[in-house]
């Protein structure tokens, strides 16, 4: 074979495979992206105890901005966890799970506002079971959340190592084909 013909095919080779690597780069660094949207979101959840607060306080008092204030909150939420869009199994099934207290949170809260208001405003024993019952809900998706961003955020770190690994490979193939 010419030396004219294997500088060709070296080029050829060393053009594709430098194609190939910046697409997988590429790929990688979107869905790098993706990952981290979704932690952000996840770590949002996470970081949402005001609705917590927000439903202390209306067992305590029972005023309608309260309510108002809970329930914008409670649609903050929801929002949050409608943008989540995980594609693995355990992290399908938090999400899930975050929705399912979710809705179960809004079950108490509804459950707190039918319930009357004694004559003598509300009793400690009330007040601790209805705290109990949303604070059950309320530490749940804060776990699950946390859990969530905690399974993102190891999916990120492998997908970080596959980028550098093709920098590696493609600083490699540079300096040996040049």
């Amino acid at each position: 074979m010419r030396i004219r013909t294997q500088i060709l095919a070296v080029l050829v080779v060393f053009a594709l495979i430098t194609v190939v690597v910046s697409v997988l780069m590429i790929s990688t660094n979107q869905e790098l992206e993706r990952l981290n949207r979704q932690g952000e979101i996840a770590e949002s959840i996470a970081s949402s105890r005001r609705s917590g607060y927000l439903s202390n306080d209306y067992i305590l008092y029972r005023e309608p901005p309260q309510a108002e204030r809970w329930q914008v909150q409670y649609t903050t939420i929801s929002d949050l966890i409608g943008r989540l869009s995980v594609d693995r199994p355990e992290q399908r099934t938090i999400a899930d799970n975050l929705g399912v207290n979710l809705r179960n949170t809004r079950t108490v809260f509804e459950d707190i506002q039918s319930s009357p208001v004694p004559a003598g405003g509300t009793t400690t024993a009330s007040v601790q079971l209805f705290w109990s019952r949303m604070a059950v809900q309320n530490q749940g998706m804060i776990f699950d959340a946390g859990r969530l961003e905690h399974l993102l955020q190891e999916e990120a770190d492998g997908l970080k190592q596959t980028r550098n690994l093709l920098i590696v490979i493609l600083t490699g193939c540079s300096s040996h084909c040049s």
